[in-house]
């Protein structure tokens, strides 16, 4: 498991940034709910944030801003995108959920700090 975001405990850069697709090109995120998940492998506590849609919502590219507490635990950790689409209306409305990546996690490496 090769780690592809690294941060220090407590900071809030660099902001998570991806561009969310499956095998047919970028997910279209117009009418999509897209949060960033993460998981810490030694506590097993997953956490959950709203994360932004950038530009164009056709093009897939979302970001997440980390808050105050986000990082405050070192570790390493699983992180995925979940996109929720809400389709129909009253007793007819239906959610459907992709994961992004489906095949895999996002490694992210939290290291303590010195002060």
């Amino acid at each position: 498991m090769e780690a592809s975001i690294f941060l220090k405990r407590n900071d809030l850069l660099p902001i998570v940034s991806a561009v969310l697709s499956d095998v047919n090109g970028p997910l279209d995120l117009t009418t999509a709910d897209v949060k960033f998940i993460w998981k810490n492998l030694g506590t097993q506590k997953v956490r959950t944030g709203d994360a932004v849609v950038v530009g164009d919502p056709k093009t897939g590219r979302v970001s997440y801003t980390w808050a105050a507490g986000d990082t405050k635990d070192a570790g390493t950790y699983q992180c995925e995108f979940e996109v929720s689409y809400t389709v129909g209306t009253g007793q007819n409305e239906v959610t459907t959920t992709i994961t992004v990546p489906n095949t895999a996690y996002i490694v992210m490496v939290i290291n303590e700090d010195l002060a």
